[in-house]
């Protein structure tokens, strides 16, 4: 754990450095950090979307119900700061987290944004009008720049998903978190992780918890079906230079932060 304990002071120490240029506006009100807690050792992970948190939320409920059984997770919507102050028995808790590249994080962003105003209509609809403004576009430059203008606005707030990592981390109170693993190498690191619940529990995580992998959704859902969806689709090597520029300059928190990591 000794490498994601300093990684977690270098991010710390990037964000305090770079709180001035970060796009402060960019936070949605009533934001939730969909917290996991495994109360008997006082450890929580920080789910960040788009960084496989749905895969490592499950694998650190997995293992704690594991070491302590069924009832030790709790896993909670209501993360925010103020959270801390209602539920005084959370105040004392270490958190994780995982970061992932911003610029490959940002195209499965913009594509799971629009894909949650497709499924969940109602739930989004005071952002309808918004999201249609975006529908116009004949290129993945074209779309990711709107999407840019749209997040980055003063005004019309931001999608969850495409919200900087380290806004999460700020959200939560970067003073909170102990250890950051990186997606990118997601088994070396959780299995950090892992190894806090004891050897028992270490093991039963490499032969039964990481064969399941990261949990994927089935494409062949309606909500993923390709031909509603697959214009969102597009990677970071399908940008033009300039429009790289101009994610990195929109993310620049993430980019000067997570690159020390």
């Amino acid at each position: 754990m000794d490498a994601l304990r300093s990684a977690a002071a270098r991010l710390k120490d990037c964000v305090r450095a770079n709180q001035s240029a970060t796009v402060a506006n960019v936070t949605p009100h009533g934001l939730h950090l969909y917290l996991t807690v495994c109360s008997p050792i006082q450890l929580g992970y920080l789910p960040i979307f788009k960084v496989g948190s749905t895969t490592i939320s499950k694998w650190f409920s997995e293992l704690c119900n594991y070491r302590y059984g069924p009832k030790a997770t709790l896993t909670t919507g209501q993360g925010n700061r103020s959270t801390f102050t209602q539920y005084p028995n959370l105040r004392n808790l270490s958190f994780f987290t995982f970061l992932r590249n911003p610029l490959d994080r940002f195209p499965s962003s913009v594509f799971e944004a629009f894909r949650r105003q497709h499924v969940y209509a109602r739930a989004y609809a005071k952002r309808a009008n918004l999201f249609k403004r975006l529908i116009n576009f004949s290129s993945p430059d074209e779309l990711a720049l709107q999407v840019l203008n749209f997040c980055f606005d003063d005004v019309k707030p931001c999608d969850s998903h495409l919200l900087p990592q380290t806004t999460f981390a700020m959200q939560l109170g970067v003073q909170r978190l102990e250890y950051i693993g990186r997606l990118e190498t997601l088994e070396h690191d959780f299995g950090a992780v892992a190894s806090v619940f004891g050897k028992s529990a270490l093991q039963h995580f490499y032969d039964h918890v990481l064969p399941k992998r990261i949990v994927s959704r089935n494409r062949s859902e309606p909500y993923y079906r390709s031909d509603q969806l697959d214009r969102y689709r597009f990677s970071i090597g399908d940008l033009a230079e300039q429009t790289i520029m101009n994610i990195t300059q929109a993310y620049s928190t993430d980019m000067s932060c997570i690159g020390t990591i």
